[in-house]
């Protein structure tokens, strides 16, 4: 595989996982009824805004 190197910058108000789901093509459901604070407590830390509330409409 190769990957070609190139300078990027997050237009504003767009968040990261809504380039992440255009990047992959993912059409899918997102991770509705996910018990946030609880996966958070798992993990032992706070995720991101954009990551927890991924499941609103970009």
């Amino acid at each position: 595989m190769i990957l070609a190197r190139r300078a990027f910058t997050r237009p504003p108000g767009v968040r990261w996982v809504a380039l992440l789901r255009e990047a992959t093509g993912w059409t899918g459901l997102d991770r509705c009824g996910v018990d946030w604070a609880a996966a958070e407590a798992g993990l032992g830390t706070a995720l991101p805004g954009d990551y927890t509330t991924a499941n609103v409409a970009s």
